[in-house]
């Protein structure tokens, strides 16, 4: 897995007193993608018109160190809108993409 950034675009950004945070991708492209936002106000979209077949993306919830419920099957191919977390959006979370268990 590699930074890969550039796949995500139109998240929030959260500015704080000394530096202002964007998101960030960690992937192995067409396999996992890793996401981390700052704020999930606007989660924005992730690029995966690379990567072809179907994939599951779960909410990480940081606070508590669980994936939240539901997870839901996306499509490669094309930029996918990433949705929001179920928990306060203003707070930090983690998206997991990953292909299915067979």
């Amino acid at each position: 897995m590699r930074p890969m950034d550039g796949l995500l675009t139109g998240e929030s950004r959260y500015s704080g007193e000394a530096n202002v945070c964007e998101g960030q991708v960690f992937a192995r492209e067409g396999e996992i993608y890793a996401v981390y936002l700052p704020v999930a106000e606007k989660t924005g979209i992730l690029d995966l018109s690379k990567a072809s077949g179907t994939f599951v993306q779960r909410w990480y919830n940081p606070r508590t160190g669980e994936f939240e419920k539901p997870s839901r099957e996306i499509k490669g191919g094309e930029p996918v809108e990433l949705g929001s977390p179920q928990g306060k959006a203003s707070e930090d979370w983690a998206v997991l993409i990953t292909r299915p268990k067979e």
